[in-house]
């Protein structure tokens, strides 16, 4: 906002300092102008000569030129803001990115451990819970969405995996119960599973820097 409101008062700046070059030039040709009227009769018709010329033609030059170098330097403040504004702009590109990839590795990796381990014993959950939070403000509605649903799927893991865990070390369920939460498990763990296949394509058109 603040390179708009420099750029702004720049072109003002310039606008205003052409038009007193301007003025500037048109008061030197005015002043070094010298006018002779020489009035002639001849057979009774008035002829009028007039003869002009210039003088101090390099002062003059010099005084064009020395005006015109206000507005020179402000175009070139006018490019030096160009630019920090296109440098700021493919920072906050880049930061985007970065925090972006970071959502994206944390989710993978929780994910991949799943996958291999069969439990989440070992994984930092306080990461992966932040990154969902997160990823709401980094990505549009469809694949907040969908983070989301990686997160409850994992979520109802973690929730049978206690479960079975708990029961192990003092029974509590059925075994319609235990069968029933075994069955939610590995449901979710095949969903799960899937999603580490389809991860990269659902999350490539967002980690494209040239898209962001």
């Amino acid at each position: 906002m603040r390179i708009f409101i420099a750029v702004f008062l720049l072109v003002i700046f310039l606008t205003e300092s052409i038009g007193q070059t301007l003025k500037i030039n048109d008061s030197i040709k005015c002043e070094n102008i010298k006018i002779d009227i020489k009035v002639e009769n001849k057979d009774s018709q008035k002829q009028i000569q007039i003869n002009m010329s210039n003088s101090n033609s390099t002062k003059d030059i010099w005084t064009i030129l020395t005006g015109l170098l206000t507005p020179i330097i402000a175009l070139g403040g006018l490019g030096i803001a160009y630019r920090q504004w296109v440098v700021q702009r493919y920072r906050a590109k880049f930061d985007l990115f970065e925090r972006r990839m970071k959502v994206y590795e944390n989710i993978r990796e929780v994910l991949i451990s799943i996958l291999r381990n069969n439990t989440l014993e070992g994984i930092n959950m306080e990461d992966f819970y932040m990154n969902v939070r997160h990823s709401k403000f980094l990505f549009n509605k469809e694949i907040s969405a969908y983070i989301e649903q990686i997160d409850k799927n994992v979520s109802d893991f973690q929730t049978d995996c206690m479960k079975l865990g708990e029961n192990e070390k003092a029974p509590f369920m059925t075994e319609e119960q235990r069968n029933k939460v075994l069955d939610n498990k590995y449901n979710t763990l095949d969903w799960l599973s899937k999603q580490v296949k389809i991860l990269d394509n659902n999350f490539s058109s967002f980690m494209e820097i040239s898209k962001i």
